[in-house]
């Protein structure tokens, strides 16, 4: 029976009453406690898994010192619990008492840095709370039927008392080899590292095929390369023992499972190209001492590995899945996901799911996405016309001119030159890294000339060095100082220049997910036209509308044509959705980081293709983004991490 000082103190403190249990039990500074009353005395009880020697140590020394001042009976330390019995006077122990208890207590253990998240069973982070036992304590779903390790060997208070002194003895308080080997075949049990050769292997193997969008055929809408990237993962799926569909070569799955509910990682398979900087051929994977180099290592063949073995991994465990589990992927990914169009009119919708194609923790928000063209006529190009007839005048009526003009005449012949070609890029969301020129001088002689920058994801072009900039800037006072400045060259100048936030255009701007971007993706121009494709990502708050409205204006005033080629409306999941506060929690439990909070990101994935899909992972904090950029790389610390992240969203969201 629940007396009637533990019912106060649970009901002003927001604990829960176990009526039956005659205990009431929460959270104080963060640590689950159980309180319970017995004949003349309050016993108080929290999990201490995951400590080390020295820890114990310190909170033996800890309760043997303070005995008279917290009105100790006894303590004691065993089986993962902290357990103290305070004695009671006649009159119930007041609640006053109890909390100032409390306090003391987890002050202590706040600094001896006892874990507040300790899985009471294998001592690591564990986000979810329950009752073990009928003691509230941090659990995993999976251990409640393993074998706990013992962080705390039995030691009692007379043993306390003759080792307080003796710093030795106390450090000897150490865990058994018994349970070293426990502690072992725990975090075994918990990581990937036993898949880590298959994974590896894996991605090699996926990341040598340059599944860039290609020709179309009957069979591969997408390019032969794309669907043999396709036919080499369901391949591997089906090695693993899973069923495996191709989707009319545009998508595929694989499955495992049974039951109504279907979750789903949704991944791709294409890549963007290659483009130049590598240190090693990008399509020949270099397996490093810490890292897989490779394009489409990160992006996305190293996550949807990493998914697909965390499937595999919660399949070797033997417990039947509650739900369906697929892995779809795609292969239109880079080029507008027409890809996940076709799934979603082909195939079943899942009821939840992720996308491991962006950042951890979890995504709650993606910009807009619209891809432009800017265009001009070079054939109409009167600015170029009237540049152009000011050079040959001037190279050819200088009767009139004195010898020293004549002079200075001569020599701006000699450095003259017209732009009669440019081609930069191959897709609007990635930064070129080449910009090649074609100029012609006085003398009717071809000059070629290349300039060079820094490739980087069109989502994030600030991190990259745009090259189409780079040459029109060099270029455009060379064409002004002898008179044969281009129209087009100076209107990107005006316009967007070495720009990435659209301020030259007028449309910078911000909101909670992020500041607007401008990308110049795509350069075309020869003697009759010029075509610049650029991507923007525009604020989650903002009107597609409203962005174009004022590009076409700031392009008008420049003399350039603007057309549509994509858009993709912006995207936002609350962030108290249960799908992300899950994930949350899956993240926080693996990595023990609790402060983190979900993101807001300028990139467009899957999430947007169907519903309760938010995207998650596989970039961690501390790991450099290097998509879309030279030797692009996934370290194989990340790719372990992240598939054992995959394994627990799994199992969250199928049990």
């Amino acid at each position: 029976m629940l007396t009637e000082n533990l019912n106060r103190f649970a009901v002003e403190n927001g604990w829960y009453r176990n009526e039956k249990e005659g205990s009431v039990y929460g959270v104080h500074c963060g640590y689950p406690f159980t309180i319970t009353d017995g004949r003349n005395f309050k016993a108080f009880i929290t999990p201490v898994a995951g400590i080390d020697a020295n820890t114990l140590a310190a909170l033996h020394n800890y309760f043997a010192e303070h005995k008279k001042e917290l009105k100790l009976i006894n303590y004691s330390i065993s089986d993962n619990f902290l357990v103290f019995r305070v004695k009671e006077p006649v009159f119930a122990l007041p609640i006053e008492s109890i909390q100032h208890i409390l306090d003391t207590v987890t002050l202590f253990m706040e600094e001896q840095k006892v874990p507040v998240n300790a899985c009471v069973v294998c001592g690591l982070p564990a986000e979810k709370r329950g009752l073990y036992y009928g003691l509230y304590a941090c659990l995993h779903r999976h251990c409640v039927n393993l074998e706990p390790v013992d962080f705390t060997p039995i030691r009692n208070d007379d043993q306390a008392d003759s080792e307080k002194d003796d710093p030795a003895a106390a450090a000897a308080a150490e865990i058994s080899a018994a349970d070293s080997a426990l502690i072992a075949e725990n975090i075994k049990y918990h990581s990937m590292e036993e898949y880590m050769p298959a994974m590896t292997e894996a991605l090699t193997e996926l990341c040598s095929i340059p599944s860039v969008k290609g020709e179309p055929t009957a069979e591969a809408p997408y390019g032969a390369e794309t669907l043999r990237a396709l036919q080499a993962f369901l391949a591997l799926g089906e090695s693993l023992g899973l069923k495996a569909v191709n989707l009319d070569g545009r998508a595929g799955y694989v499955e495992a499972g049974s039951g109504e509910r279907l979750i789903a990682a949704l991944c791709h398979l294409d890549v963007v190209p290659a483009g130049e900087g590598w240190t090693a051929n990008p399509f020949e994977p270099q397996v490093l001492a810490d890292r897989v180099v490779a394009r489409g290592a990160i992006d996305d063949k190293g996550p949807a590995v990493a998914a697909l073995y965390a499937l595999k991994a919660l399949l070797d465990e033997g417990k039947e899945l509650a739900a369906r589990v697929r892995i779809i992927v795609g292969l239109d990914e880079e080029n507008g996901s027409t890809c996940m169009e076709h799934y979603v009119k082909t195939s079943e919708l899942p009821t939840a799911g992720f996308t491991p194609d962006a950042d951890f923790p979890v995504i709650y928000a993606e910009k807009g996405i619209a891809w432009y063209r800017l265009s001009a006529s070079r054939k109409a190009d009167t600015a170029n016309e009237d540049a152009n007839d000011t050079y040959y005048k001037a190279a050819n009526d200088s009767a009139d001119q004195t010898a020293n003009q004549a002079v200075d005449q001569t020599a701006n012949q000699a450095a003259a030159v017209r732009l009669v070609a440019a081609k930069a890029g191959n897709v609007a969301n990635m930064v070129p890294d080449t910009c090649t020129l074609t100029l012609l001088d006085a003398a009717g002689q071809t000059i070629t000339e290349q300039y060079h920058g820094r490739s980087a994801h069109g989502s994030r072009p600030e991190a990259g060095e745009n090259a189409i900039a780079k040459a029109f800037a060099a270029l455009a006072p060379r064409l002004e100082a002898t008179g044969t400045g281009d129209a087009f060259v100076t209107a990107f100048n005006k316009l967007i220049a070495a720009t990435t936030d659209g301020s030259l255009a007028g449309l910078a701007g911000q909101d909670e997910s992020g500041k607007l971007t401008l990308n110049a993706g795509v350069l075309a121009l020869d003697e009759t036209k010029a075509e610049l494709d650029i991507d923007i990502r525009y604020p989650v708050t903002w009107q597609l509308i409203d962005v174009e409205q004022r590009l076409r204006d700031a392009a008008a005033a420049v003399g350039l044509e603007v057309g549509l080629i994509r858009e993709q409306a912006p995207l936002y999941s609350p962030r108290d959705l249960p799908l992300v506060r899950t994930l949350m929690q899956v993240y926080s439990a693996i990595t023990g980081d609790t402060e983190a909070q979900p993101l807001a990101i300028g990139g467009g994935t899957y999430a947007r293709s169907m519903p309760n899909i938010v995207a998650f992972g596989p970039g961690f904090p501390a790991e450099p983004d290097n998509a879309h950029q030279p030797d692009e790389s996934i370290s194989l610390a990340a790719f372990e991490k992240a598939a054992r992240i995959y394994r627990e969203a799994f199992r969250a969201l199928v049990f």
